[in-house]
C-alpha cells in the first residue's frame, strides 16, 4: 500500500474577507490621501530595543507628500523637502526630497490578500466588542507574516485597532522571536492637513539659510544636501 501525503484544502471566506479589505481602506498608507492618529505598541522578540509602548502618533499624507509623528519624533516629507525634527535632540535635519515608503514597519495589505490561498492563510472572524467586528488572516507557519487583524466599526467600518505578528526572518518557526505590532486609532480625527504638512511652521529661510520658527524656536537646524 503506497501512504500518499495529503494537501489539506484551505477554503477562503470572500465574504469575510470582503469585511477585511473593506475596513483595511482607511489605513492604506499607499492611498493618495491618509490621516490616522493614535497609540502604538511594538514588541520585538529578536530585539528588546525596539520595543515600544502606547507611544503616541499620527501620520497624515497627501499625495506624495506625508507628516509622521511618534512621541517626540516627527518627519515631514514633502515635495520640495524633507524635515526630521527630534524634540529630545533639540534638533531638526534638513534635505531635499526623499523617496521614502511610509509602510515600512506593516506588510501590504493588497500583496497579502492576493496570495491567500498560495501563502495557505485562514481568514476568520474572532471575538469583539459590542457593535464592532474583528477579522483575522491568520498563518502560524508563514515565514514573514503569521497574522494581521482588523477590528472595526461594524456600520462604519472604521479601524479601531490593528494586529500584526511578523516572523522573524532568521527564525520563522521560532515564535518568540516574532514581532508584533498593536496599534489603536482614535475614532475623532482633528488633523489638520494644511497646517501639518507646512515646511513653514517648523523652519523659515532667512538670508544665511534656515533657522526653527514657532514651537521648535531653540532646535539646531542642520542642512544637508543643500
Amino acid at each position: 500500500m503506497t501512504v500518499q501525503d495529503t494537501v489539506e484544502t484551505i477554503n477562503i471566506d470572500t465574504a469575510k474577507l470582503k469585511l477585511f479589505t473593506q475596513a483595511g481602506k482607511a489605513i492604506d498608507f499607499n492611498a493618495d490621501q491618509l490621516a490616522i492618529s493614535g497609540t502604538l505598541t511594538v514588541h520585538d522578540g529578536n530585539d528588546s530595543s525596539a520595543n515600544v509602548d502606547n507611544a503616541v502618533y499620527c501620520f497624515i499624507k497627501k499625495d506624495s507628500s506625508f507628516y509622521y509623528k511618534m512621541n517626540l519624533v516627527e518627519m515631514l516629507n514633502t515635495r520640495s523637502y524633507c524635515v526630521q525634527a527630534d524634540g529630545q535632540q533639540k534638533k531638526i535635519l534638513l534635505s531635499p526630497h526623499k523617496s521614502i515608503n511610509p509602510q515600512l514597519m506593516l506588510p501590504q495589505m493588497e500583496k497579502l490578500v492576493a496570495s491567500l490561498k498560495e501563502e495557505r492563510y485562514r481568514v476568520v472572524e474572532m471575538p469583539a466588542p459590542e457593535g464592532f467586528r474583528k477579522i483575522s488572516i491568520i498563518n502560524p507557519h508563514h515565514v514573514t507574516c503569521k497574522e494581521y487583524s482588523i477590528t472595526f466599526n461594524s456600520v462604519t467600518f472604521k479601524p479601531i485597532e490593528v494586529f500584526i505578528r511578523l516572523s522573524n526572518l532568521d527564525d520563522p518557526l521560532n515564535s518568540k522571536m516574532d514581532k508584533t505590532i498593536f496599534m489603536k486609532y482614535s475614532e475623532k480625527n482633528d488633523l489638520n492637513e494644511a497646517t501639518l504638512l507646512s515646511v513653514e511652521r517648523i523652519v523659515a529661510k532667512t538670508a544665511r539659510g534656515f533657522k526653527a520658527v514657532n514651537g521648535y524656536s531653540g532646535y539646531e537646524v542642520i542642512e544637508i544636501g543643500h
